[in-house]
């Protein structure tokens, strides 16, 4: 009885302190959730992450996803040949969804959140022309931006199989803005190859960096 009563007793206070350390992460800016940040990160993050922009009144209206594609090593007779572009972004959806205590996800939140706060910053240095494969030094862009390449640097398993042993020369990421279904087109499935637009970055020198993401679905 005594156990019964300790165990009904424990689960309660592990219910009670979840629910309010998720209340605490969610609460907009106050003086009380601002003295426990760093305790109710410390418990969210990552695998309790939530925020309340689905929810009215200001829902998102679109989805931005990062792609890259890689320029190989010329070969013996200096012929250049590049990869299809690939999604990172939902490559690691994938491979969080198929493991959601997966670490992984530090990597895919971490990269949803720097594509989303780092639109403004983008525009800065968006290619005109996909011809234009000049060579950009990395330690020109933003700190976050710096990151981003070298997620993809990391990401080999974005390659088709026969290339992933490759020599590689260059990277080039991309940010996709894939605008959601309008209200009036509310039953109709979503096409995520349509409603686009695509802000491409230039091109920098690849760098070997050790894999964390080397196996995820392309």
């Amino acid at each position: 009885m005594i156990a019964r009563s300790f165990f009904i007793v424990a689960v309660g206070v592990v219910f009670v302190a979840h629910f309010t350390l998720a209340m605490l992460y969610d609460l907009p800016n106050n003086p009380i959730s601002a003295r426990y940040r760093a305790l109710t990160y410390a418990y969210v993050l990552p695998l309790f992450s939530q925020n309340w922009s689905f929810f009215a009144p200001t829902p998102p209206s679109r989805d931005d996803f990062l792609i890259a594609r890689y320029r190989l090593a010329p070969d013996r007779h200096g012929v250049v040949r590049y990869s299809t572009w690939a999604s990172l972004s939902l490559a690691l959806n994938a491979d969080v969804q198929a493991n959601r205590f997966s670490p992984v996800e530090i990597v895919q939140l971490m990269t949803s959140n720097v594509v989303n706060d780092m639109n403004p910053a983008f525009s800065r240095f968006v290619v005109r022309s996909l011809a234009d494969t000049r060579l950009v030094p990395i330690g020109r862009f933003p700190v976050e931006m710096q990151m981003l390449y070298r997620e993809v640097m990391a990401s080999r398993g974005l390659l088709p199989g026969t290339l992933r042993s490759a020599r590689l020369d260059a990277v080039q990421i991309a940010v996709v803005h894939h605008l959601y279904p309008r209200f009036t087109e509310r039953y109709v499935p979503d096409d995520l190859q349509g409603h686009n637009s695509v802000n491409y970055l230039p091109w920098v020198r690849y760098t070997a960096v050790p894999g964390y993401v080397r196996e995820v679905r392309s």
